[in-house]
């Protein structure tokens, strides 16, 4: 089947067989083998690849905003979550696991509206100052993180990702020990 550009997967029993081609002339292929994923994808709209992801390891999903653009990506016996992952770091998406519902989509914010993919997390410095912080942040991290001088805090909107990423980096920083947090700034 795959040499004449078909797919044959089979689901409790039975045997499906379908076109590699999608829609806009890209091609894809997903396989599922027990719990790992293989999956073949040339220049496919990311919408399809995710349909045709929850549909062939049976997920629930659901997009959020505008998902655009196309994915080109070859992953072998990989699990359903490093695949979402590989998927939306190279689509500039981010997907979240709520109860069963896995919910894929663009993270931006437009003003009156709330995004369930984005968390908030208020992280209380104890050793440095915000002003430090706001000098240290790379641009794309600074763009999610509001500054509270008066609570000497910071609040970091953003996936589970980015927090991680700037909890990772505020606990490497604040640092009771001056000589060795100016070492640490110094490393960044």
């Amino acid at each position: 089947f795959s040499e004449n550009n078909f797919t044959l997967y089979e689901n409790s029993g039975i045997y499906h067989v379908g076109s590699r081609m999608s829609r806009q002339n890209s091609s894809f292929v997903i396989f599922k083998n027990k719990n790992l994923l293989t999956i073949d994808v040339k220049n496919a709209a990311v919408v399809d690849v995710l349909q045709e992801l929850a549909a062939q390891t049976k997920i629930n999903l659901v997009t959020a905003g505008n998902l655009s653009g196309n994915v080109t990506m070859r992953l072998e016996n990989v699990t359903l979550e490093q695949a979402l992952d590989m998927i939306t770091t190279s689509s500039g998406t981010a997907y979240k696991k709520r109860d069963d519902i896995y919910i894929v989509g663009d993270t931006t914010v437009k003003p009156g509206q709330e995004n369930p993919l984005l968390e908030r997390k208020i992280i209380r410095l104890k050793y440095i100052e915000v002003d430090d912080v706001i000098n240290i942040l790379t641009p794309d991290l600074r763009n999610n993180v509001t500054f509270s001088p008066v609570h000497n805090a910071i609040i970091v909107l953003g996936t589970p990702k980015t927090i991680e990423q700037v909890e990772k980096l505020i606990e490497e920083l604040d640092v009771a020990d001056d000589e060795l947090r100016s070492r640490q700034q110094f490393a960044i």
